[in-house]
């Protein structure tokens, strides 16, 4: 039930916090052996990391990382297939390439924690 209990505050804090007027800012990683997008929100406090990865669509899940990071949170849109350099098809997707996107979120100077929550649509 704890992961129950981490869901729900991470769905409360959600809900709850006020957007930062700016947006978010967005830089685009590729030399760290994976491609993402980081979102981040300029003179936001330190929070909890979150890692979003999309679903059969492909590609850098913009359209889930955004919301959460017009909240204040630093968001690691993760891209595992259909874009250049990952594998073009939903198949054999090596579990170890996804070692390298939580390392460097949870190093990260504005993530005060990365706590891992499946969120799904």
């Amino acid at each position: 039930m704890n992961v129950l209990r981490y869901v729900f505050v991470l769905f409360s804090i959600l809900c709850t916090c006020a957007s930062y007027a700016g947006g978010p800012a967005k830089t685009e990683l590729t030399e760290y052996g994976f491609i993402a997008d980081f979102y981040y929100t300029v003179g936001a406090p330190k929070k909890l990391g979150v890692l979003v990865i999309g679903g059969s669509e492909g590609g850098k899940p913009e359209y889930l990382a955004r919301p959460i990071a017009a909240r204040g949170f630093p968001v690691l849109a993760l891209a595992y297939f259909k874009v250049p350099g990952t594998p073009e098809y939903l198949d054999m997707i090596p579990l170890e390439y996804f070692d390298k996107p939580i390392e460097w979120l949870m190093n990260h100077e504005q993530v005060q924690l990365f706590l891992p929550v499946k969120m799904g649509l």
